[in-house]
């Protein structure tokens, strides 16, 4: 099931922290909605939307818990946040990830996504510490965005 998270429930900031720094998420959470993938009432995947223009939203974070991971959750979780933003009228949708995340990549391609810019040496400059992932340090940044409508 995925749901809007409740503003009277706990932040599920453990799991969000596998796609980004506390710091960075506590920028961004109180001014973003946050969905939540649930299974056997449990949270196993998060999305955290943030509205930046009467039409553009972007995708923050997008976490699925490790242990279910490569299952097809990622994918359950942006497919139905693509179909809420739509209907809240949104024109593009834009998400974000590192150059070493390559099955994210693959994901956010397979469904629509297209890539629109490299920021160079995004995480050497915006994180305190390097970040690793899959045994390759995280250097640039891959913006990519979904048109949602012609308009």
């Amino acid at each position: 099931m995925i749901r809007t998270l409740q503003e009277n429930e706990v932040v599920p900031l453990a799991l969000m922290k596998l796609a980004d720094d506390e710091a960075k998420i506590l920028t961004y959470l109180s001014v973003s909605e946050v969905f939540v993938l649930e299974e056997n009432q449990q949270i196993i995947g998060s999305c955290v939307v943030k509205q930046q223009s009467p039409t553009t939203y972007e995708v923050m974070n997008l976490a699925i818990a490790k242990n279910q991971q490569n299952q097809g959750y990622g994918e359950k979780l942006l497919s139905a946040v693509i179909q809420i933003v739509r209907k809240q009228k949104a024109k593009v949708l834009t998400i974000a990830t590192a150059d070493t995340s390559l099955p994210a990549l693959h994901l956010y391609q397979k469904l629509g996504f297209q890539q629109v810019a490299v920021v160079r040496n995004y995480f050497m400059t915006h994180y305190p510490a390097p970040i690793f992932e899959a045994g390759r340090q995280c250097m640039d940044q891959i913006q990519l965005q979904l048109m949602l409508s012609s308009g």
